[in-house]
């Protein structure tokens, strides 16, 4: 699927009340599969969210890792909208023994 994404700005109706990060993110998500009639979940809904969000000008979030399982580990996972945000500036390699 390889749709363009509207420039329309999206309906403040849809626009949660929480700031938290992931419901802006879904509300965002949310727009597009309506607008393009693609299933919410989709990849191609969370494409488009994430490139809308690369075009304002939001590079990525950071959020607690085990965020998903609702299990803090005490440091932070960082999320990209645009892989071409990123520079590698070195590697760190963990060895277990």
């Amino acid at each position: 699927m390889n749709k363009l994404v509207p420039k329309k700005v999206i309906d403040t109706q849809n626009i949660p009340t929480s700031t938290e990060g992931r419901d802006i993110y879904e509300a965002i998500q949310w727009h597009f599969s309506e607008k393009l009639n693609i299933p919410f979940k989709s990849v191609e809904a969370k494409k488009q969210a994430s490139l809308f969000l690369d075009r304002a000008g939001i590079d990525g979030m950071q959020v607690p890792s085990g965020t998903v399982y609702k299990k803090y580990r005490g440091s932070e996972n960082y999320i990209f909208f645009n892989d071409k945000n990123i520079t590698i500036e070195s590697v760190q390699r963990i060895r277990k023994e």
